[in-house]
């Protein structure tokens, strides 16, 4: 259980007194606003009840009265890091690093298996191997695994997009771990400190075949593994495509070519456009445009004379093959 912000001015998260038989109180967080926290009445009850690993905190008055167990049988006294207690209604879960995290017995009779969120209660909180329960009524997990992700690649890398997890236990979302595999071998995984649902992780090797699986962060761990991606096998970059020509009008002494882009850059984004001018089966010298726009003006011809122009695409590995000829343009004074 977890009992908080009572303003009773004795015993206001329990007060002991009148059992008619031996009471064991264990796994829970006391904590007060005012006053006393725990207190035990002998007036009622000269036999308080037995405690075993219960938090006991008091915001202005004593944790215990009539009795203190802090220090033996997993008790403790201590400033339970809730969430947010002040607020309103306010957080009542315990944040990473709180002493109730895995504080708590797992034998302990009658402890429910998931807390009032339905979390799992029995889980290791602060990440030491061991799997136990925290004190109080609400749990905090690592995320659930992330949903539907992808891959796609490029050269070296893989670019991996997927799904947020759908409940992130309790606590924010930091980051996600990706993790390559190579059939069934895991490989190093990459950890992104960010909330982004795409990633690129590099260093990867081309003509190799990569699955991924992606896990979410937050401050208490990291959670499970999503389900596996597509296979995707990065390759070296090659020159694009040949540029689908359009057409070619005449100017003065020029000549305005239009063309569509390469339907595949080769792995390598695409730089710039060479144009070529022909006469007859003569080429001429090319002209290089240094841009991506597929709609440029040659200049330097000569009026009356009889030109068609064949387009390449460029990128980081070289240019392309040649595009087909455009239709034959004369320019004129």
């Amino acid at each position: 259980n977890t009992v908080a912000r009572n303003l009773a001015p004795r015993g206001s998260a329990l007060l002991a007194g009148g059992y008619d038989e031996a009471v064991i109180v264990t796994n829970n967080v006391f904590s007060s606003a005012s006053g006393s926290t725990v207190e035990c009445d002998a007036l009622y009850d000269p036999s308080p009840p037995s405690f075993r690993n219960n938090l006991s905190h008091a915001v202005s008055g004593p944790a215990w009265v009539g009795c203190d167990p802090t220090g033996a049988d997993g008790n403790l006294s201590a400033d339970p890091g809730f969430v947010d207690p002040s607020g309103s209604p306010g957080d009542f879960r315990v944040s990473p690093g709180s002493p109730a995290v895995d504080a708590g017995s797992n034998g302990a009779p009658g402890v429910p298996a998931v807390d009032l969120e339905g979390n799992h209660r029995i889980a290791d909180g602060n990440r030491d191997a061991q799997a136990l329960i925290d004190l109080g009524a609400y749990e905090l997990n690592a995320p659930d695994a992330p949903v539907a992700p992808t891959a796609a690649s490029a050269a070296g890398s893989a670019t991996v997009t997927w799904g947020p997890p759908s409940t992130d236990g309790g606590w924010p979302i930091t980051g996600y771990v990706v993790t390559p595999y190579v059939g069934f071998y895991g490989l190093a995984p990459t950890t992104f400190t960010s909330t982004a649902t795409t990633q690129v992780v590099s260093g990867l090797s081309n003509g190799t075949t990569y699955r991924f699986r992606v896990q979410a962060t937050n401050a208490v761990g990291t959670g499970s593994f999503s389900r596996v991606t597509n296979p995707v096998t990065p390759a070296a970059p090659t020159a694009p495509d040949a540029p689908m020509i359009g057409g070619a009008t005449a100017g003065n002494g020029t000549a305005t070519v239009s063309w569509t882009a390469p339907a595949a850059d080769g792995g390598s984004p695409i730089t710039g456009y060479v144009v070529t001018p022909y006469v007859g089966y003569w080429s001429g010298t090319p002209r290089v445009f240094s841009s991506t726009a597929t709609t440029q003006t040659v200049t330097g011809l000569t009026n009356g004379g009889t030109y068609r122009f064949r387009v390449q695409a460029i990128n980081a590995v070289g240019p392309s093959a040649y595009s087909r000829v455009t239709n034959p343009v004369t320019p004129t004074a």
